[in-house]
């Protein structure tokens, strides 16, 4: 028999573990549309507990289409713009909202913070300028479709998640911007692949 204790404090571990970086372990159909075609959300602070709008000026609007105008000649190739862009948009948001930048891995030591991201403010944020860059007509062999989550603690995980394209092919793929610090390239990768990574590298 489980001692009633120690369910408890395993529970309160896990609810923990979930206020920074909250995941159920599987798919969501969480979209997260912009509020204007030019207007973009930004969540930072742990779960979007601040959120900003970050506005797309024409030079900006005029930068994502330079960024995605070649004709591919594979979905990875527009992976690497998209890519790009996505590093790119985390910078603009520290200059255009005043944000600190970000530091990659973040966990419980910066919550609450306004410029620091948990995994779920950066899959909201990147989930939402992919569906942005879609709705712009920009997106042609890859396609923004979900956020889905990894890890339960009691696998030996702790939860995350990200965002996900599905390419021309079918093929899912993670574009996870927590990995690394805001305004640094984001780790893309073939999502049953991302799925299986044990996220050691928390601290």
């Amino acid at each position: 028999m489980i001692n009633k204790n120690f369910a408890r404090a395993s529970a309160l571990m896990f609810l923990t573990v979930l206020a920074a970086c909250q995941s159920s372990g599987s798919s969501s159909n969480l979209s997260v549309a912009a509020s204007d075609r030019k207007e973009g959300k930004i969540c930072s602070g742990f779960g979007c507990i601040y959120s900003a709008q970050l506005a797309f000026s024409g030079a900006d609007l005029e930068h994502m289409r330079s960024v995605l105008k070649a004709d591919f000649a594979t979905p990875a190739d527009e992976r690497k713009s998209i890519a790009d862009l996505v590093a790119w948009k985390e910078r603009l948001a520290q200059t255009k909202l005043g944000m600190v930048r970000d530091t990659r891995l973040t966990y419980q030591r910066d919550a609450g913070k306004v410029g620091q991201m948990d995994c779920v403010d950066e899959s909201n944020n990147t989930l939402a300028f992919l569906q942005f860059l879609d709705r712009e007509g920009l997106l042609k062999l890859n396609k923004p479709s979900r956020i889905v989550g990894r890890g339960f603690l009691f696998d030996g995980r702790y939860p995350h998640r990200t965002a996900v394209v599905v390419d021309a092919n079918g093929e899912d793929w993670a574009i996870d911007s927590w990995k690394e610090d805001g305004g640094v390239l984001p780790q893309v990768v073939e999502l049953a692949v991302w799925k299986k990574e044990r996220g050691s590298e928390y601290r």
